[in-house]
């Protein structure tokens, strides 16, 4: 939320969102649900994110419902939210991608740790 706005409606700056997280083992996917909690009345964000695995690789997909029922200020705030979603989408992915850089580097260190104790036995 932009700093001007905080100040106007008198909020800390802070937004609360609930977000649902589905692991669908069986056609790899992974499927992220979350909607704003914080300001619904003012704006109203849902997105789902998914990521599904095709061979080796992982595609990624992203939408947004962006809805501002604020009669007169709808068209331009919910352009503005558009604007800020697409500008910032690419911080998920690179989030996402670190993580599962992580457990990649986790998975080698503890194949090469069983390796290596084989090998000492």
């Amino acid at each position: 939320m932009p700093d001007w706005l905080s100040r106007i409606i008198g909020s800390d700056n802070k937004l609360y969102c609930l977000e649902k997280s589905v692991i669908d083992r069986e056609n790899k996917t992974l499927v992220m649900l979350s909607r704003n909690l914080s300001y619904e009345t003012l704006l109203s964000v849902d997105e789902i994110c998914r990521y599904q695995a095709e061979g080796s690789n992982t595609v990624f997909t992203q939408e947004a419902k962006i809805t501002v029922p604020i009669w007169g200020l709808s068209s331009k705030a919910e352009n503005h939210a558009i604007t800020n979603f697409q500008a910032n989408a690419h911080k998920g992915t690179a989030v996402m991608e670190n993580i599962c850089d992580h457990i990649s580097k986790e998975q080698e260190e503890q194949i090469l740790g069983a390796l290596q104790t084989q090998k000492m036995e």
